[in-house]
């Protein structure tokens, strides 16, 4: 399920820094709500990956790929 463009995945690939920039993203597309946006702020990446895996955003294969291999293969699995 495809939550941003093919645009927006590149736009956010090129940043040094994503994680508040893709909760922003999340959060603004009603994804996320705001005492979720804070826990997974405050829990970290491994937090974000369960939470859209749970939301059936990612499937399995994609957030184990998204945990080993990081924001890049997140994005890309966010973007397809």
């Amino acid at each position: 399920m495809a939550v941003m463009t093919k645009a927006e995945a590149k736009k956010f690939l090129e940043l040094d820094d994503r994680m508040i920039d893709i909760l922003n993203f999340l959060k603004a597309k009603s994804i996320l709500d705001e005492e979720t946006h804070r826990k997974i702020l405050l829990g970290g990446y491994f937090r974000l990956i369960e939470y859209l895996a749970k939301k059936n955003m990612l499937k399995k294969k994609q957030a184990d790929d998204a945990l080993e291999n990081g924001f890049d293969s997140l994005i890309k699995a966010l973007a397809s």
